[in-house]
């Protein structure tokens, strides 16, 4: 009998540190996922940071503004899954409740969590590496804007500067014209006259 129960006192023992390493690499992952939150703080202030310049060109930039609407959905799925690793994480918590074979399947599902945080860093530096690549883009692609707006308005300068021109040379010879008729007119008018003369 004392033997059994020295036995039981063992498994429990044994049991105790189980749970003990349970509790260390949840706190672990705790610390992981804190880290991640942090990070991702950062990147909402370099997206609200992209939305600011965004807003002052709307009327010229539209193209980018579709794309970073999809990177916002991208980001919003992102905080989803970490949501559903919340709920997934408290559900183990739930679980973990008193012999050596559940406590070893959960361990086994924790290793796999730890994979899907490892690969949701992964995302996220990949992500980070795309905002910077949107960010040196927007920046190209306003570059390029005001460029074109130069060279429009310098093209439509000269275009006016030469159609006003052209109006000018039109105004000359039209008075021209009008001096001619003016002449003739009067010329026939004294023909008119002279006739008139001669008949009387």
């Amino acid at each position: 009998m004392e033997n059994l129960l020295k036995q039981i006192l063992g498994e429990m023992s044994g049991i105790k540190t189980d749970i003990n390493e349970m509790k260390n690499d949840i706190s672990g992952i705790k610390t992981e996922m804190n880290g991640m939150k942090t990070e991702i703080a950062g990147m909402k202030i370099e997206i609200d940071g992209i939305k600011t310049e965004m807003t002052g060109m709307k009327n010229d930039i539209s193209g980018i503004k579709t794309e970073m609407t999809g990177m916002k959905k991208d980001i919003s799925g992102i905080k989803t899954e970490m949501n559903g690793m919340k709920v997934e994480i408290n559900g183990m918590k739930k679980d973990i409740s008193g012999i050596k074979g559940d406590i070893i399947q959960i361990r086994g599902e924790m290793a796999e969590t730890r994979e899907e945080v490892k690969g949701l860093k992964v995302n996220q530096n990949n992500l980070e590496k795309t905002l910077t690549a949107t960010k040196e883009d927007l920046s190209q692609q306003m570059a390029l804007i005001d460029q074109r707006l130069t060279q429009e308005h310098e093209i439509t300068r000269e275009e006016l500067k030469t159609e006003i021109q052209n109006v000018y040379e039109e105004t000359q010879k039209t008075r021209q014209d009008l001096s001619t008729i003016e002449m003739v007119t009067s010329k026939n008018w004294n023909d008119i006259v002279k006739l008139k003369a001669v008949r009387l």
